[in-house]
């Protein structure tokens, strides 16, 4: 049975400090342990002006109690080791561990100070950074099935593109250092003038930035620089972690969303001892500490769902079929949940999901919640992305010249001649068409077309079929059959039908065909429109297009049925036409090298695939979101400006032309 267990979960260190679990179990609850709070919190709380810590920022920290700190700009005294270790006993405790990186030229170093025991730890280089890295720790908890890894960054001020650079760079460490499922937080301050930033969205492809903290204040504010306007310090847990995100909870006050602090507005003070009401406001002082606080399982509740493998981001051609797995552990049973841009799938429960029949609606970012009695878990974004196919001019696709066949041709029958890039499968004749008796030459064909209908012909095999199929990296544009030329004899038939048939799926019924001349000169018919047909415009390579001639009527088994050579030249008597399509991959998004500015005019080069089209866009107020398009050119490009409006505010950004 499952029972309902109110836990009031005490933070160590500090007195008045709790917050309240409404959680469901399996069972009575006997043997279930609590699970273990955890406090997170960013800080970059210099002041003064030497980029160090001063009394104002030790005493939030004291204050706060975090069991987790990414901090930056990690300065204290003269940075001995002593002077470090009395920094962390004074702000935090002397059971506290600490890692601080110290590479040659890091003035400003990041780090990370931890409750439990730091069992491995290191600094990732920062290509854009020549100051400081990005600082990394594995800590130990206690009684968890999991250990928790952070990394506490502090990106430039640079711009956006160099932001997202650095957050593309960290990704990939993460990805290729840490294991799969890892319990992960990315803390720090990013800079970031808005959350709309790119670097944010690199982020959010494994991390979340939901909910957002704010002070509790009425109205609320997000904003973690000194005046409170830019959202610059981040508590990004792990998909593997929000499941576990519980309110930050100090005294009788609660924070939903997490907290951000500013001593000027907080109440009462009283509860988060000694800090004073002036500490955020001391002079120079950078910014606001950020917390979110989880609740993670220990003992018996730590068989919640863990991914141990993620779907995979996969390109694919219109009506390709798409495969996206996950391979997850923890306690059976386990549910699956497939999501599109976060919205559920329905019927979508299953360890795999399949996308049939690609088509671009079907592009988008897909996760899956796997869930159990202990949790749930959302796995990393899997981007589906459908490529586009570049319109190819419009030529013969096949075409077949019968001049100097004789005894009704062989079968199949290969085209005289075909477009690059495509595979055809000859005219053959049906298991009801036959060859016996004298046959006309300059026609390839057949006999016993004596069916009554269509229906009693495609019964008896009485048909004649070919198939033309687009190769790897291309799709097939079907326009028309071209004007062709018949001859039958006056015992054969007089009607058919043309059909088409996508892949191994059901012939469709094109049009209806008559026979009406049946003299040994042969006749033509009209050219036939295919371009109205939707199924065969951009039919995906590998996938066989066959067309089948279905004839009846004839009032002889030996009444004969041939596509003729009327002229008696080498001109194709039947051919098909349309394009063949050019997959082109799809375009990278755009980056924006550094702004260079010299002789009054400043320039950046802006790279991504190359030969395709982006657009530069220039705001000068990036709240109105109004921008507007400046050039387009195919990268890479150098995109230059003169400064004519000295001292006005401008913001640049590329995209991918539509």
């Amino acid at each position: 049975m499952l029972a309902i267990r109110i836990l009031n979960l005490l933070r160590r260190g500090g007195s008045g400090v709790g917050m309240l679990l409404l959680t469901l179990g399996a069972g009575d609850g006997a043997g279930a342990q609590n699970p273990l709070p955890v406090r997170i919190l960013t800080a970059n709380l210099t002041s003064g002006s030497q980029s160090s810590y001063l009394d104002p920022g030790v005493r939030i920290l004291q204050g706060l109690r975090p069991d987790v700190v990414c901090i930056q700009e990690f300065n204290y005294g003269d940075n001995s080791p002593a002077a470090l270790r009395a920094f962390v006993d004074a702000a935090f405790g002397t059971s506290f561990h600490f890692f601080r990186e110290a590479a040659p030229g890091y003035d400003i170093p990041n780090g990370v100070i931890s409750r439990w025991p730091i069992t491995a730890s290191g600094s990732w280089d920062d290509a854009a950074a020549p100051n400081r890295g990005f600082a990394w720790a594995q800590i130990d908890l206690p009684e968890t099935t999991n250990d928790l890894y952070v990394v506490s960054v502090h990106l430039l001020t640079t711009g956006a593109g160099v932001r997202n650079t650095e957050a593309t760079q960290l990704t990939s460490l993460i990805a290729t250092h840490f294991p799969a499922g890892a319990w992960i937080i990315v803390g720090g301050d990013c800079n970031t003038e808005t959350r709309a930033e790119a670097c944010l969205a690199t982020f959010k492809t494994f991390l979340s930035d939901h909910p957002q903290p704010d002070d509790g204040g009425a109205p609320a504010r997000e904003g973690t620089n000194a005046n409170r306007q830019k959202p610059y310090d981040y508590v990004l847990p792990s998909f593997s972690l929000t499941n576990f995100l519980v309110p930050v909870v100090i005294d009788a006050r609660s924070f939903p969303n997490g907290l951000v602090f500013d001593s000027r507005v907080y109440a009462p003070l009283s509860a988060v001892a000694p800090v004073q009401a002036t500490d955020s406001a001391a002079p120079n002082m950078q910014h606001m500490a950020v917390i979110k606080d989880f609740a993670l399982p220990v003992g018996s509740d730590s068989g919640a769902p863990v991914i141990l493998a993620q779907p995979q981001s996969q390109t694919n051609a219109p009506g390709a079929t798409v495969v996206l797995t996950v391979t997850a552990g923890g306690t059976p049973p386990l549910a699956f949940q497939w999501r599109r841009f976060s919205t559920n799938l329905p019927a979508a429960t299953n360890a795999s999901l399949s996308l049939t029949a690609l088509q671009p609606e079907n592009a988008g970012d897909y996760t899956v919640v796997v869930t159990n009695a202990f949790g749930s878990v959302t796995s990393l974004v899997a981007r589906v992305t459908v490529q586009a196919a570049v319109p190819g001019e419009i030529v013969v696709l096949a075409a077949w010249d019968v001049g100097g066949l004789s005894n009704y041709g062989p079968s199949p029958f290969a085209p005289s001649t075909q477009a690059a890039h495509v595979t055809v499968t000859g005219w053959t004749r049906g298991a009801g068409v036959g060859t016996s008796g004298t046959a006309a030459g300059n026609a390839w064909g057949g006999n016993g077309f004596d069916a009554g209908t269509s229906s009693a012909a495609e019964a008896a095999g009485d048909d004649l079929t070919f198939s033309i199929t687009a190769d790897a990296g291309y799709t097939l544009t079907f326009t028309n059959i071209n004007r062709f030329d018949y001859r039958r004899s006056n015992t054969g038939p007089a009607n058919g039908v043309l059909q088409y048939r996508i892949g191994e799926g059901s012939f469709v019924t094109i049009t209806h065909l008559s026979y009406p001349t049946s003299t040994s000169s042969g006749a033509s018919l009209d050219s036939i429109d295919l371009a109205s047909v939707a199924a065969l415009q951009n039919v995906p390579a590998g996938v066989p297009v066959t067309f089948r001639i279905l004839n009846y009527g004839a009032t002889s088994a030996g009444g004969t049925w041939y596509v003729y050579d009327v002229a008696k030249s080498s001109a194709p008597d039947f051919s098909v036409s349309g394009a063949v399509n050019f997959l082109a991959p799809p375009a990278l998004p755009p980056t924006l090298g550094q702004l260079g500015f010299g002789a009054g005019q400043f320039q950046f080069t802006l790279t991504g695939t190359p030969s395709s089209n982006y657009i530069v866009q220039v705001t000068t107020n990036l709240q109105d979101g109004i921008w507007r398009a400046v050039r387009t050119n195919p990268a890479p490009f150098i995109f230059v400006e003169t400064n004519a409006l000295e001292g006005a505010q401008r913001f640049y950004r590329g995209l991918i032309a539509p």
